[in-house]
């Protein structure tokens, strides 16, 4: 099934098969890349990713549980702030 390229219009959505179409087509694109590209992106994406739970229970433990502290944690993703990130 071809992708409708007038499909996302405000009174129309696109439908599962062609959301997964275009996923599908950008991921070989990606797949033409070079290898050090790819490794290089690979690893970009691992570091940021890893860095920023790192970063943000650092964060809170500099903070503290004040209203400084307090906010921070508010300001976090519920998924960080649910698991309990708490100064020692």
């Amino acid at each position: 099934m071809p992708i409708r390229k007038d499909a996302h219009t405000d009174t129309e959505r696109l439908t599962a098969r062609e959301i997964f179409e275009s996923a599908s087509t950008l991921a070989r694109d990606e797949l033409e890349r070079p290898l050090m590209a790819l490794s290089f992106s690979g690893i970009a994406g691992g570091l940021t990713m890893g860095l920023t739970g790192l970063s943000t229970g650092l964060v809170t433990w500099i903070l503290g549980t004040g209203a400084v502290g307090h906010l921070s944690r508010s300001l976090l993703p519920d998924r960080i702030s649910r698991r309990g990130y708490r100064p020692r």
